[in-house]
């Protein structure tokens, strides 16, 4: 396995090495240890590791620290935004929105943003021990959505990755069709 400097073939020595470049990002011990952790857990998980795309595995935990904190980031800006949106009615002199109204659409969001957990969780479920799929998933949370890209990111033939967007949509389907008490469609 290559690695980066000193941390080859000592875990310890790795998880201090992408425990500081947490840290370095988010300035905060906590977030940087909540960070490591669920690297190291999506490493073993849906984000494995591939010698052919990424020949070192210390840069690889690096992207993957980074792409869990850019994920964090933007939907921290969203909830800024809302809010920023409602502080601006409120100083514009129109009609400022009622706590209650303001605890309604944070609920909403709060309700969809678990109904979205859901889906994914039940494609993600659904899609089993699929490792292509579920690091095309993985790739497209993070904004990698062109066919060729992921092909590249993957290190899979083109041909390969559309096959398994196919399949990714084909089981997608099934489980809106379930959401509505239809019958699922075979996948």
């Amino acid at each position: 396995m290559k690695t980066l400097g000193n941390t080859e073939g000592d875990p310890r020595a790795l998880r201090e090495a992408v425990l500081a470049y947490a840290y370095r990002i988010t300035q905060s011990r906590s977030r940087a240890e909540e960070l490591t952790q669920e690297a190291f857990l999506r490493a073993m998980t849906t984000r494995a590791w591939n010698p052919a795309t990424q020949p070192v595995f210390l840069k690889h935990l690096f992207g993957i620290v980074k792409s869990l904190s850019s994920a964090e980031l933007i939907s921290a800006r969203r909830r800024y935004e809302e809010d920023a949106g409602y502080e601006q009615a409120r100083l514009a002199g129109g009609a400022a929105a009622s706590p209650e109204a303001n605890a309604l659409a944070h609920a909403g969001r709060d309700e969809e943003e678990a109904r979205a957990a859901r889906w994914v969780a039940a494609l993600r479920k659904k899609l089993g021990r699929q490792r292509l799929e579920l690091a095309i998933c993985d790739l497209m949370a993070d904004g990698t959505t062109k066919p060729q890209e992921l092909a590249r990111r993957t290190g899979r033939p083109y041909d390969e990755v559309e096959a398994a967007i196919r399949r990714i949509r084909r089981y997608a389907r099934s489980i809106e069709a379930a959401g509505r008490g239809e019958d699922e469609e075979v996948a």
